[in-house]
């Protein structure tokens, strides 16, 4: 399981796709992401405010996790995160 998740990371690493202004295209590069992860369920990308910027599910979901402990502790964070 570690390595697939570092493999998936690896994938993730510089995708400018996921910092960038087209929600769509992010969706459909985390789908295309997680193909070969299957064991994954959900994939997300948040915005540092919270909000859910794309989801491999391409639901279009609103959604704030700004008051979930784990956020607060990313936003505060000046490493890289990565939640599970």
């Amino acid at each position: 399981k570690v390595a697939g998740a570092v493999k998936l990371l690896q994938s993730l690493a510089g995708a400018a796709v996921l910092d960038g202004p087209d929600k769509d295209a992010c969706s459909a590069f985390l789908s295309q992401v997680l193909l070969p992860h299957r064991p994954y369920a959900t994939l997300m990308s948040i915005r540092p405010d919270g909000q859910l910027f794309c989801n491999l599910m391409r639901n279009g979901r609103a959604l704030n996790l700004s008051d979930q402990a784990h956020c607060k502790q990313a936003s505060e964070s000046t490493e890289p995160v990565v939640d599970r």
